[in-house]
């Protein structure tokens, strides 16, 4: 069901199939199947935006290490759904990857 929602989240049919990276929802949905693994994502998320100040970078980190948060407690059926989650936002994310790659992703400022 995860999956559905953040799929009908990044692809919805009512938008000609251009939605959003799905990242919120992936949350809110981690949030649902453990409060402890929605806020290890949450923990990692603001850690790494406090470290780099990117948001996109944030989201990948954050969503590409919450299988492996996941494996500990976890059934592993969850593992492998969480790992094509992880999959589906690195895909979703590609533009922002090529941003980051080449430095001209912008970051998050308080300055004017």
């Amino acid at each position: 069901v995860l999956l559905a929602a953040v799929m009908g989240h990044i692809y919805p049919i009512f938008f000609q199939f251009k939605g959003g990276k799905g990242v919120a929802t992936a949350v809110g949905g981690l949030l649902g199947l453990s409060l402890t693994l929605g806020s290890i994502f949450i923990f990692t998320w603001l850690g790494v935006f406090a470290l780099t100040r990117y948001s996109s970078l944030s989201a990948l980190v954050a969503i590409c290490l919450v299988p492996f948060f996941a494996w500990g407690f976890l059934d592993e059926r969850y593992v492998v759904v969480l790992s094509i989650l992880a999959l589906m936002t690195v895909w979703r994310h590609r533009s922002n990857i090529s941003r980051l790659m080449s430095g001209k992703e912008g970051k998050f400022s308080t300055k004017k």
